[in-house]
Parts: structure tokens; C-alpha cells; sequence
């Protein structure tokens, strides 16, 4: 399911498999949901969060985001769904909202039927069909399943949040990230991520491109399209005035990165979830 580099969707797709650190911090434009039977620690936009086990969670992977524990042993069960489908169902208030704000949303069972395990191999068998019939049912069911649920926004800073994050490069990457993602409408440099955590620029790129897996210069460019995206899905603010806002220092340069990263220009994707939303 994961890969090394970013794309604009992967579908809808239901898929188990080992689990594994991730070697890049890596988006795409769909909502994601995961389920492991031991707890996950991810980065996410920056920000570290641990996903308790045997709990369904679920976030916009628009976010630069990265599995960074190790346990080859255990599996994990991912889910991905396409914004304008995502969109398009109707949910119950506010799940969205706190998806495209940036919470990592965790989810209790539906008080009757399979469990969310059970229910992800069904929906992976039958999207492994690749049949237009049973695609339509696991959409059906999907969004009826989601619907019974109750859910619940995680907290960044709950408890072991960062009990598995080894070594201190890996320590460093994670604070880099935040800086970046908490910063990055500025005109921050290498240099200015350095000395957030006191280091040489050169030891800072090293530690972050080992941990992370990209440059401090795409990470920047990543954490500036996903925000755009959010707000051209939530605002009526011009294309070129958002572009600006999040830290882009020119338009054209604007619409070349997001353009690479989601593979449509801004006003299309404006459009194209305006549609699915309405």
C-alpha cells in the first residue's frame, strides 16, 4: 500500500500486510484508515501520534505522514478512500472538518455486527475482484459502516505518544518536522531549520533526509500543498491568494508544486471537490 513516492490518490483499496517503518514521509488525496493489533507511531504533519492498538484511526494522508516504528511480526490493515468520494457521503457533522483541520480521528466499534478487522478483509476481497458491483456495495457499506460509529479526535501529546522514536537523528527529524510544518508559510531556510534545534545545517539535512526520507526543501513544499488544499476545499479565497498565503513565492511556482503533487491545477481541484461536497 505504501510506496516510496507521493501520488495524487490511491484509490479505494482495503489491503493487509506487515508492518513496516516507512523509509519516506510521503501524501496523497485520500482519507486513510488503519488498524493494527499493537499500537503505531506515526509523524504526521510534523507532529508525532500513537495509534493504540486494535483501534480503527483515520486522517487526510494529504499531510506529509510516516509509519516510523518497526514490527515485522505484526501486521496492519490499511484503507484508503478518495477525497470526493469521502466527501460525497453523508456523514455525521464535523467528521470531515476535523479530518481536513488535521486530527488523527479515532473511532469505537459499531455497537453490533463484525468487527472493523473482519469487515476490512471483506472489503478487500471484494475490491480485489476489481468488479464495478461489488466496488458499488463495499462504497455502500463503507459509508453506512462509518456512519454508526462514534469518533473522537486524538491527541498529539496523549500519553507514549513518543516512546518509540529511537536514536537521536530520528529525534531530531521529528522536531525539524514540526518546525517545518508549523512554519512553513514563512520563507524559512535550511539554515533557519538548523538552528530551531541547534545544529549545523549540513548535520541537519543528513539527519533529516536518513529519518525522513525526503530533502528539508520537499518536506517544506509538501506541508505548503496540503495546506492550500485545505483551503481551497474550505474557503472561497482566490487560487492566486492561497498559493501566496502558504508560503509560495510566486504563483507560477505555486502551481508547478501542486500541480507535481496533485497531478490537476488549484482551480481544478477546487472544483472537483465542490462537486463531490455538494
Amino acid at each position: 500500500m505504501h510506496i516510496d513516492s507521493s501520488q495524487p490518490s490511491f484509490g479505494l483499496a482495503s489491503q493487509r500486510s506487515s508492518r513496516a517503518r516507512m523509509i519516506v514521509a510521503h501524501q496523497h488525496d485520500d482519507i486513510e484508515f488503519n488498524i493494527a493489533p499493537t499500537a503505531m507511531s506515526y509523524r504526521i504533519d510534523g507532529t508525532l501520534v500513537d495509534i493504540p492498538p486494535n483501534r480503527l484511526a483515520g486522517f487526510w494522508a494529504a499531510r506529509p505522514h510516516q509509519l516510523i516504528d518497526d514490527a515485522p511480526e505484526d501486521w496492519v490493515h490499511w484503507l484508503t478512500v478518495p477525497l470526493g468520494l469521502f466527501l460525497s457521503w453523508n456523514l455525521p457533522d464535523g467528521l470531515a472538518a476535523r479530518m481536513l483541520r488535521g486530527d488523527v480521528v479515532l473511532f469505537s466499534d459499531a455497537p453490533r455486527g463484525a468487527p472493523a478487522v473482519d469487515r476490512f478483509e471483506q472489503w478487500g476481497a471484494d475490491l480485489a475482484a476489481a468488479n464495478p458491483w461489488t466496488d458499488d456495495i463495499v462504497k455502500l457499506e463503507l459509508e453506512a459502516y462509518l456512519r454508526r460509529l462514534d469518533f473522537a479526535p486524538l491527541r498529539a501529546d496523549s500519553p507514549g505518544a513518543e516512546k518509540r522514536i529511537p536514536g537521536r537523528s530520528a529525534l531530531l527529524a521529528g522536531r525539524m518536522a514540526e518546525f517545518i510544518s508549523t512554519r512553513s508559510a514563512e520563507p524559512i531556510s535550511v539554515a533557519d531549520v538548523a538552528r530551531a534545534v541547534h545544529v549545523h545545517p549540513g548535520y541537519a539535512m543528513t539527519a533529516f533526509r536518513t529519518s525522513v526520507g525526503t530533502t528539508i526543501g520537499s518536506y517544506l513544499a509538501q506541508c505548503r500543498v496540503a495546506h492550500a488544499q485545505r483551503l481551497l476545499i474550505t474557503t472561497t479565497l482566490p487560487v492566486q491568494e492561497i498559493g501566496l498565503s502558504v508560503g509560495f513565492q510566486s504563483v507560477s511556482q505555486f502551481y508547478d508544486r501542486f500541480g507535481a503533487a496533485c497531478g490537476i491545477t488549484p482551480g481544478a481541484y477546487r472544483r472537483l471537490h465542490a462537486q463531490n461536497a455538494g
